[in-house]
């Protein structure tokens, strides 16, 4: 069984470099947007300012303070990603070393996962998912203990049978004091132990053994619905967020700019307010992350599907090494 946890134990490693990996490139990429969005800011800053000095146009005080207020708030907000990606980087660290932490990071996620081989879209492929979680080496190591205490099981009613025992001895003896000639000897016995009283020690091996196996059955039951519900549960979402990113990507991120670039233009031409203008901005931006955020959590659930399913490779492996 051993194999076979300490492959299981090498996909549950991946699982979690891969998570913290995925959790450090979110706050860098992040921290990369807000970084590339600050000059809109600070020219609204800018912008507020000019207005609110030439004493002409809707813009007030108050105006001007909200600028220099959000812009002070984006400022924190990159402190506080920094933070979250100090901290998983140090988490990563754990696992890596530092010359592979200070690799230059991509700026764009791969798909190189096959989404169209995870994903449950029929009830075909749902069964072809729990065809490949039957032989995930945390059910191949259950499987083996299983197999064992069945040996154990079959020993314990072989106590049932008659035991027969056949014994034979030579002896050479030595002459008498007298010189008188002895004869060797030599003696042979016949022994049958017959298992008359079963209830204080048959019985009680085989039902102790009985109760091992079955509770080793249940425990097999319960970790293949765990195994299928966490793959199905990633699945489910995963289809979810291909959903979301395809809207976001072709109709949110589109009309947040360009409503965003309208309150703009309408508050230059003094007819709106400059407030909207920081909502909108602030929107976007929000937007902008929102659409990173559902990327990063799009390839968190196929590296959680790639778990339940991909770590038979290496059970398939440890099978080849047995034989």
């Amino acid at each position: 069984a051993y194999p076979f946890l300490r492959a299981d134990r090498k996909a549950r490693v991946t699982l979690k470099v891969s998570l913290l990996w995925l959790d450090t490139f979110l706050a860098r990429q992040s921290v990369a947007l807000i970084e590339n969005n600050r000059y809109l800011f600070e020219q609204l800053v800018d912008v507020a300012h000019a207005n609110y000095t030439a004493t002409s146009g809707s813009t007030g005080q108050q105006d001007v303070i909200r600028a220099e207020l959000e812009l002070s708030r984006l400022n924190d907000r990159l402190s506080s990603l920094w933070q979250g990606h100090d901290a998983a980087q140090q988490a990563l660290g754990e696992w890596l070393p530092v010359e592979l932490l200070q690799r230059a990071w991509p700026d764009n996620l791969q798909h190189s996962l096959r989404n169209n081989d995870l994903t449950i879209k029929s009830p075909k492929v749902k069964q072809q998912a729990q065809a490949l979680i039957v032989k995930h080496p945390r059910v191949q190591a259950i499987d083996r203990k299983i197999a064992s205490i069945t040996t154990g099981l079959e020993l314990a009613q072989q106590q049932y049978k008659p035991e027969w025992g056949v014994n034979a001895a030579y002896a050479y003896r030595d002459d008498g004091r007298g010189g008188n000639d002895r004869a060797d000897l030599v003696s042979m016995a016949l022994t049958v132990d017959l298992p008359l009283f079963t209830a204080n020690r048959q019985d009680q091996r085989v039902s102790a053994a009985s109760y091992r196996r079955a509770a080793v059955e249940t425990e097999r039951d319960l970790l293949l619905r765990e195994l299928l519900s966490g793959y199905e549960q990633a699945a489910a979402e995963l289809l979810r967020l291909d959903e979301r990113e395809t809207l976001y990507q072709q109709y949110v991120l589109p009309q947040m700019h360009d409503q965003a670039d309208a309150i703009l233009a309408a508050y230059t031409s003094d007819g709106g307010d400059f407030t909207e203008v920081m909502r909108a901005r602030i929107a976007e931006l929000n937007t902008k992350i929102m659409a990173l955020q559902l990327k990063v959590k799009r390839q968190k659930m196929l590296t959680k599907m790639h778990y339940f399913l991909a770590a038979n490779d290496a059970s398939e492996t440890i099978k080849r090494e047995l034989k």
